[in-house]
């Protein structure tokens, strides 16, 4: 263990003894864990719906190119 992993230690310690530091730590804690939480929803958003986006997409490119003939064809008339 390096000399400043001891020195953090013990400040950690000693300032736990105050009831404003425990609920400050307490928060900090919370607020870590709430911020993973946000980091999995986004991944898992980006690996799902981007991915049903764009099979959506080229579905909607290729019914797009089928029709478009078809399309003009009637234009013409």
């Amino acid at each position: 263990m390096a000399s400043w992993d001891v020195d953090a230690t013990v400040c950690v310690l000693l300032c736990l003894s105050f009831t404003y530091v425990k609920g400050f730590l307490s928060m900090m804690n919370e607020l870590n864990d709430i911020a993973g939480q946000h980091e999995m929803i986004a991944e898992n958003l980006v690996t799902q719906i981007i991915s049903d986006l764009t099979q959506l997409i080229l579905s909607l490119r290729q019914d797009r190119k089928r029709v478009r003939p078809s399309l003009i064809l009637l234009l013409i008339r």
